[in-house]
């Protein structure tokens, strides 16, 4: 009873909380979880909501998934699920954060991961079928909320996810670890504003003024995760070679028909796609 009175007869909350509880048999466990739960209240902090709330009450299916990995995925996942994204885009997209090793088989351990995660309701399947992902606003909002509250001030915590109308300034350029951009119309990429602790750049389905302009890259040295795909772009500039780190690269569906020379020198990069 308890437990329920926390979820604020939310139904997404009910479904969320019991599904993790579903296996608790005993009534020390669910004590625990009672125990958790009041102690996460954040009555005391004046900028405390009722977000923040049903956000630590949600946090309980977080904690319950079974390894690290799987916690991993769900955040990272954030970065691009929103109204139906391919399931194979989801496994590239945590392939190419070096959450799996290099291995046959990754692609089913991946696909083990996001049934997990659509077991706990923190994924859910698209109406468009079972290769479709798509994952609630208030989860989405979740997994940040994690990422900023509960990852203390260790690296890459600053993560900041946009689509539609919604902008983003040049001066959180400057501090964000991760960037993800969802169909925005007229994204200026800048090319003085320094990007030094940017990890993460992904662009999809959106318009983008101009192209990638000439510098960016020199302010992004530490840039492991590039995704510009289904963007706009026609040309990428020759200082791509600057990216040392880059690990990940997705230029597809985009009008680009030729790369520089000076992808020869990303020696780290272990994932390009080019489709269409």
């Amino acid at each position: 009873e308890i437990i329920v009175n926390k979820c604020g007869g939310l139904p997404l909350a009910l479904k969320i909380v019991g599904q993790a509880m579903a296996s608790k048999e005993n009534e020390q466990d669910w004590e625990l979880v009672v125990m958790l739960l009041q102690r996460s209240q954040f009555n005391e902090v004046p900028d405390a909501n009722a977000e923040t709330d049903l956000y630590h009450v949600l946090y309980i299916s977080y904690e319950q998934l079974p390894d690290e990995r799987t916690k991993q995925c769900f955040l990272y996942f954030a970065l691009i699920l929103d109204d139906g994204v391919y399931v194979s885009h989801a496994i590239r997209l945590v392939m190419g954060h070096g959450l799996f090793d290099e291995d046959n088989a990754n692609d089913l351990r991946v696909r083990a991961v996001i049934g997990c995660l659509k077991r706990a309701c923190l994924l859910e399947e698209h109406p468009r079928g079972q290769n479709y992902l798509s994952m609630h606003d208030t989860i989405k909002g979740l997994a940040l909320w994690i990422v900023q509250c509960k990852h203390g001030d260790g690296p890459s915590k600053n993560w900041l996810v946009r689509k539609g109308d919604e902008t983003i300034k040049s001066e959180e350029w400057c501090t964000a670890h991760r960037i993800s951009l969802h169909m925005l119309n007229d994204v200026v990429i800048p090319c003085s504003v320094p990007c030094s602790w940017l990890l993460t750049l992904i662009v999809r389905r959106g318009s983008i003024i101009g192209n990638v302009p000439t510098g960016f890259f020199r302010t992004a040295p530490s840039l492991t995760f590039l995704d510009i795909s289904g963007t706009n772009i026609r040309e990428i500039p020759s200082d791509v070679g600057e990216l040392v780190n880059l690990q990940h690269f997705d230029v597809s569906d985009t009008p680009i028909r030729s790369i520089p020379r000076e992808l020869q020198l990303l020696k780290n990069l272990r994932y390009l796609y080019l489709r269409n």
